[in-house]
Parts: C-alpha cells; sequence; structure tokens
C-alpha cells in the first residue's frame, strides 16, 4: 500500500468530491479491500471515499464483476444516484455496462491487462456499451480508435461539471395512476355534479380517495 501512487486526476476528483454532500466516492474492489483503506489512508482520503471489498474470512463475502455490476444498479434505482463508473479490466466491464457514464481507465502497455481488448470490443459491438477512455498518463497509446472510443480528461471542465452537479432528472418517487378505471370514473361522477355541494360533495371525495388509496 505504501509503494501505490494515486493519479493526481483521480486526486484531485476526489477532494472535490469529498466538499459536495450530495457526491459520494465508492471503491468497489474484486481485490483486498484492507489493502485499498490502507493506500486511502496514506493520502488522507480515508473519511471520504468508501470501500466495498472482501479478502479477509471475516468479511464474509466476495466482490465478483456481477457484485459490481449490481452495487451500480442498487446506486442507481434504490438510491437514485446518478453514477459515473471507472475501470481498466474485464472485470469491470459488467459495472461499466450498468453505470450512466462509463470511462475506461487506459495505462501504459506493460500494466495494462492483455485480456481487456478483446472483450471491451465484444461489450461495445456486442453488448451495446456506450463508453470513454482516459488516458494516463496522457501520452499512451489509446485502447481502441477514438472513433468507437472517444477520449475524456477529468481535468476538463464540463466533465468535473458533470460529475460534481446535483441531478434532479431521476427519482425513486414511484407513480401509479389508478383513475382511468371504470370504478374511478363511476365515483368521480358525482363530483362533477353541479347540484352537489357542502357535505354531500365533500363524501364523494371521500369515496374517490379511498377507492384510490385501497388500489
Amino acid at each position: 500500500a505504501s509503494q501505490v501512487t494515486i493519479h493526481p486526476d483521480f486526486l484531485s476528483l476526489l477532494d472535490k468530491a469529498a466538499k459536495e454532500n450530495h457526491v459520494g466516492a465508492v471503491i468497489i474492489t474484486c481485490g483486498l479491500g484492507y489493502l485499498w483503506e490502507t493506500i486511502l489512508e496514506v493520502h488522507d482520503l480515508q473519511g471520504s471515499v468508501r470501500v466495498i471489498g472482501g479478502g479477509k474470512l471475516a468479511d464474509k463475502f466476495v466482490v465478483t464483476a456481477a457484485v459490481k455490476a449490481t452495487l451500480v444498479e442498487c446506486l442507481k434505482s434504490f438510491h437514485g444516484a446518478r453514477v459515473w463508473a471507472f475501470g481498466d479490466g474485464p472485470l469491470d466491464l459488467p459495472m461499466l455496462q450498468k453505470a450512466d457514464e462509463a470511462v475506461v481507465v487506459v495505462r501504459q502497455k506493460a500494466i495494462r491487462s492483455k485480456t481487456m481488448e478483446k472483450a471491451l470490443l465484444e461489450a461495445i459491438d456486442l453488448q451495446g456499451l456506450r463508453a470513454r477512455q482516459l488516458l494516463l498518463p496522457g501520452d499512451v497509446e489509446p485502447r481502441l480508435d477514438v472513433a468507437k472510443l472517444p477520449l475524456v480528461e477529468l481535468d476538463e471542465t464540463t466533465v468535473l461539471n458533470s460529475i460534481l452537479r446535483r441531478d434532479i432528472r431521476r427519482s425513486v418517487l414511484k407513480v401509479i395512476h389508478e383513475s382511468d378505471s371504470n370504478s374511478a370514473r363511476m365515483l368521480m361522477t358525482p363530483t362533477r355534479d353541479a347540484r352537489l355541494r357542502g357535505p354531500g360533495l365533500r363524501e364523494a371525495h371521500r369515496h374517490v380517495g379511498r377507492y384510490l388509496a385501497i388500489r
């Protein structure tokens, strides 16, 4: 852990995210969770970034590619979050597929995954993955042609604003529309009668409300 250095672009992003109450940063790893906890502690990020990872018997769970994808789905559907996902290997592809914004991190050829190229191409061509690639450092050779996998930079103002903005489009509110049924229409008929007013009108509204609440 002491030998790991987090890239300056990610350090800057995590620092900005920590200052926003509506933004959360999570590291989901198939490796040792304790390793990442130690790395974050070295970089003074242990309080602002959560780690989900197993590795110890006491954890009683193992993170797989499917688990990564499920966690993203949970963040979106249950918590109403807009998710940016970053990954660099085949185990990250299901997670990237589920995210609102997917970014493939591309590093030097000597240390990048050897099996990612084919898996990434299949995910784009056969599974409809829409992603961008982030070159770290910026002068490394791209994974795929930039026409198929466009470039993105973390220090772009538009990208940072998109990650850090408060997204009000997504809502966890579920609306059930039941007023088009014949029973509801029959109960609503008295409320449209101009001759009905006062206690009688209020009672008609109560009947409608009671029926819709039960439905």
